[in-house]
């Protein structure tokens, strides 16, 4: 069966081929030879010969003074994308019309060549070699994404596994998203709940990763991106955005960040956090926005403010979503205005701590399977991945190239849980550090040591697992942070530095 969709990855700067397209002086020898090539089956396709040397066999479906919209097939495949026309280095078009009414856009397979990653494959491992295949079917990766946010599920983690879905040559990629900013479902801690606000600032550079990156890192034809939801909690909630192919597990529920409205980042005034919220929404609108979400501006709204009523209705037997309360009983109340109600003359009561800690209350909208389903949201309700490919139409045909998946992100989850023991005693051990009366100089020296080589250490795991470690660890453990909740390095190298000081300053 052929799948098909459009890709337009990233914000609106984020182009496609951006990292693999040469200035126009670059022109490869590639590009001339397939500026050159006719063959009877391309001589009823359009051909894009791009300037890095990349040849797409497809057709054009429009065409304007700076791009052009093409239609091409890769491993099975379709996908529509609009180009910029400063990537193309010449335009051939078909000389004479397809042959049947069923014709289709050559393969990628016969148009090399396509991807520039399948021109080189790389291997995931030293001596492992890429899932071969006989390329009749598409390439699948299932990326399972678990644990807590910035901890099990980072920027880090994420990195280490795309990486090893470009050596796979991977055609979609599946995201098994399980991922909570605390613990498991049946609740958090009422006091860690409040620092769920910590947890945006973990997610964004996760869907850079996930558009701008990865569109700039391809250098071809983007893999599809599709999640299939168990949980997804705080920051999390955000990282579906990416694309409108979305499924949800029975149940599954999606929100848990409203109380950014509530929190800063280290306090300020009213205006300064209105500031930072607005800029928030936009960003995160901006994602829903590419990506086709159904309603996105009301959803994104409704999840991130408690004062933001949103309503659902049909017209003509399809969902709309509005701002404001029901006006008629066939209209759904989705959130109220909770602690902000009685600003408008309304008596709501506010949502407990105890509900919004396990996915109760309307303050903010949290989607559940059958509201997403309803929506739009969600293309269906799985009960497995299998569920998922068989929707996709790959059940029979695709090729699971997703093996080293599930040690990749085991082996980081082992490795920032090691980290993290670590950092929470790190503290400890600097309060430990004492120096004995009556202690002489030696011993105050030897201290100061002790304390500066602990430091240091400090400072080697926050590097290594830079936005691999949850802001509530490093906050319990009173390490010092910045604004958006990551490790204030400047900090740390002035706390070494005082010590140097004290060091010079002291006499035996």
């Amino acid at each position: 069966m052929i799948l098909s969709h459009t890709m337009k990855i990233g914000m609106a700067a984020a182009l496609m081929f951006a990292a693999g397209i040469a200035p126009a002086f670059a022109q490869t020898t590639a590009a001339k030879e397939a500026s050159k090539e006719t063959t009877k089956e391309e001589s009823t396709q359009d051909k894009l010969i791009f300037r890095n040397g990349n040849v797409l066999v497809g057709s054009i479906v429009s065409e304007s003074d700076s791009g052009i919209r093409f239609k091409s097939e890769v491993n099975g495949i379709a996908f529509e994308t609009e180009y910029s026309r400063e990537l193309i280095l010449e335009v051939k078009r078909a000389t004479k019309k397809p042959e049947g009414k069923d014709a289709k856009p050559a393969t990628g397979a016969k148009a090399a060549p396509v991807d520039a990653t399948k021109a080189t494959p790389a291997a995931p491992g030293k001596d492992e070699p890429a899932v071969q295949t006989d390329g009749t079917g598409p390439r699948y990766y299932v990326v399972p994404l678990r644990g807590t946010l910035g901890g099990d599920t980072s920027v880090k983690s994420l990195r280490l596994v795309m990486d090893d879905v470009k050596k796979q040559r991977a055609d979609i990629v599946i995201f098994d998203l399980n991922v909570w900013s605390r613990n498991a479902r049946t609740g958090q801690d009422a006091g860690q709940f409040t620092q769920n606000h910590f947890s945006w600032g973990q997610t964004e550079p996760m869907l850079k990763l996930l558009t701008e990156q990865l569109a700039a890192d391809w250098g071809g034809p983007m893999p599809r991106l599709v999640f299939a939801i168990r949980d997804a909690w705080g920051g999390a909630a955000f990282l579906p955005l990416v694309t409108n192919e979305v499924y949800f597990f029975p149940d599954a529920r999606v929100g848990g960040i409203g109380n950014l409205t509530y929190e800063s980042y280290g306090g300020g005034s009213t205006r300064v956090l209105e500031k930072w919220m607005a800029t928030t929404l936009d960003q995160i609108s901006g994602y829903a926005i590419t990506s086709k979400w159904p309603f996105h501006d009301e959803i994104v709204r409704a999840m991130l403010r408690p004062e933001y009523v949103l309503s659902l209705k049909y017209v003509d037997g399809k969902p709309q979503v509005f701002e404001g309360y029901p006006t008629d009983p066939s209209e759904e109340l989705l959130t109220d205005a909770g602690p902000y109600a009685k600003d408008n003359g309304r008596s709501d009561e506010s949502d407990g701590l105890e509900d919004l800690v396990r996915f109760q209350g309307n303050d903010h909208l949290t989607l559940t399977a059958p509201l997403a389903l309803k929506i739009g949201v969600s293309k269906g309700t799985v009960t497995s991945i299998s569920d998922v490919l068989a929707d996709l139409g790959i059940a029979q045909t695709g090729v699971d190239v997703g093996k080293n998946a599930k040690d990749i992100m085991e082996d980081w989850s082992k490795k920032t849980a090691r980290a993290q023991d670590r950092i929470r005693n790190v503290w400890r051990d600097l309060q430990e550090v004492q120096v004995q009366p009556p202690g002489g100089y030696e011993e105050r020296s030897a201290a100061r040591g002790k304390r500066k080589r602990i430091l240091e250490e400090l400072k080697t795991i926050l590097r290594q697992f830079e936005g691999g470690i949850p802001g509530y660890v490093l906050q319990m453990s009173q390490i010092p942070t910045g604004e958006d909740g990551s490790p204030n390095l400047r900090e740390i190298d002035d706390m070494i530095s005082r010590i140097q000081e004290e060091q010079r300053r002291d006499r035996r």
